[in-house]
């Protein structure tokens, strides 16, 4: 880990860093060590931050008779919907795809929108998730219903970036969108229930409410390199946080820490501090540009062009050292997408038929199984001939799939990436 002091109440411990594609989406199990990472690339993929290994991966791109290109599916949103053993992802091309990360296969996947889908928010006790898009909607489906629509959400006037729930009543959220407005919605009603208009100088990417004091707070991060924060017993804005260099691309609060993190387009992740609003420390990894964040309990996930880095936030500072000064402990990377070479293919002789199957070798899958299948001889039969891929193939950047992806990325200059 990197070990770096912040001040005599709080250290930040770098956990691990994990280099891969571009990071768009992450988001933590609850009961599980995983960390679900969604990338540009089209790939999604479960990681175990405890054994350091990829759990199981996904490939959206599933179009019928059609042969896959990288980036041309970017997976902007993935939630895990733990109750269910699911994982749901939106897409570029307007589908919401459910898998099951159980068996290890896909579930379903419909046409939500009819553009970008950018985020994606699971209900804590309603059979419900929210999506929002570059269509300028936020809707809401029923998997009861077979992920049958409920309420479209109507208002926004530009692309529809982020959404979150209230913590004190998750019958009502917020979405925030590129026209500068935040909407404040009752999932039993397609109309706003509260408007804040040009909040900001450019287009608003993030949205997350807080608790300071017993008092609900919302902080929104935007293209205008700031950070505001209102409170919503007046629905005033309250303080602007200024420290980035260019477009403040997500923000999260964490209150038993009272720290707010922020992450842009500088590269830099900034810690503040809750009570104050002042700025504490200023981070920058090495992994480019940053996209997202998600935190569980004391972890940080953060999502970057280069990969996903996670860090922790440690309040027993009794090993610090005295002069302050950072001390390295541990620093160590893997790789989601190695060469295939690096992947040996390894042969498993099933202990009831006695029939050889060969498979990517990936450590973490047999003692996830040996976790997680305590069933029937028949049962272990069917989970050790899953046939799983780790391994997404390595394209040359001198290749046309990978001069399809440049051209994808330049048709649309208009586009937010």
């Amino acid at each position: 880990m990197d070990y770096q002091r912040i001040d005599s109440n709080f250290d930040i411990n770098k956990l691990c860093s994990v280099q891969c594609d571009r990071v768009k989406c992450c988001d933590f199990h609850p009961s599980e060590p995983w960390v679900l990472v969604s990338l540009f690339n089209g790939f999604v993929y479960v990681w175990d931050y405890e054994l350091k290994e990829v759990v199981m991966h996904f490939e959206v791109d599933d179009l019928p008779n059609k042969t896959p290109r990288i980036g041309e599916l970017p997976v902007r949103a993935a939630k895990f919907i733990p109750r269910k053993g699911w994982i749901v992802t939106g897409s570029s091309d307007g589908h919401i795809r459910v898998f099951d990360y159980h068996a290890v296969k896909k579930i379903t996947s419909f046409r939500a929108h009819n553009d970008y889908i950018r985020d994606i928010i699971v209900h804590p006790t309603l059979p419900i998730i929210l999506t929002c898009a570059d269509d300028m909607m936020v809707k809401s489906f029923n998997w009861e219903k077979g992920f049958g629509l409920v309420t479209e959400f109507s208002g926004h006037q530009h692309y529809v970036m982020h959404m979150d729930l209230n913590p004190s009543n998750t019958n009502l959220f917020v979405s925030v969108s590129l026209d500068r407005c935040v909407y404040f919605w009752d999932l039993n009603s397609p109309r706003p229930i509260k408007v804040l208009k040009n909040v900001h100088e450019r287009g608003i990417d993030w949205v997350t409410y807080f608790v300071k004091e017993g008092q609900l707070f919302l902080a929104t991060s935007a293209d205008d390199r700031s950070v505001n924060i209102f409170d919503l017993e007046k629905y005033e804005r309250v303080r602007t946080l200024t420290g980035h260099k260019n477009n403040v691309s997500a923000v999260c609060a964490l209150p038993e820490h009272n720290l707010l993190v922020s992450g842009g387009e500088d590269c830099k992740i900034i810690l503040w501090d809750i009570e104050t609003f002042t700025l504490k420390k200023t981070l920058d990894y090495g992994f480019k540009r940053i996209w997202a964040l998600a935190h569980f309990r004391d972890m940080i996930a953060i999502g970057c062009d280069k990969g996903l880095i996670m860090i922790k936030i440690d309040d027993n500072v009794g090993n610090t050292p005295q002069n302050g000064s950072p001390l390295l402990i541990l620093k160590t990377e893997f790789s989601l997408q190695p060469p295939l070479a690096a992947s040996p293919i390894v042969t498993f002789i099933c202990s009831v038929c006695q029939k050889s199957t060969e498979y990517h070798k990936a450590p973490a899958v047999k003692q996830w199984y040996q976790r997680r299948v305590r069933g029937t001889k028949q049962q272990q039969h069917e989970a050790k001939h899953i046939h799983l891929h780790y391994h997404p193939p390595q394209f040359d950047p001198s290749s046309t799939m990978w001069k399809d992806k440049q051209k994808w990325c330049e048709a649309s200059p208009s586009k937010k990436i």
